[in-house]
């Protein structure tokens, strides 16, 4: 999965104005193979810190405070998309 298809995936279905976690992980179950690629490039965004706070507010028009809300979001979504945590 190349980086632009995974930002697509994610504007997609986790944006505010599009939001549906269930879809995406409808979608993702339904294919090991894109569910892996999209799993590794959910924890490469939340690791390595490239993906701003200002910049995660402006492309999902959420209203993160910090890095830390940031990232504990992307964690909840990770736990919800491949484990059995509530929707984020």
């Amino acid at each position: 999965m190349q980086d632009k298809e995974f930002y697509d995936l994610l504007l997609c279905y986790l944006a505010t104005d599009s939001y549906d976690p269930e879809a995406l992980k409808g979608l993702l179950t339904g294919d090991p193979k894109l569910s892996a690629a999209f799993r590794a490039n959910l924890q490469r965004l939340g690791s390595d810190g490239n993906w701003s706070v200002a910049a995660a507010r402006r492309d999902l028009n959420y209203g993160f405070r910090n890095s830390n809300d940031l990232g504990k979001w992307l964690l909840d979504l990770d736990s919800f998309l491949f484990g059995d945590g509530p929707v984020p």
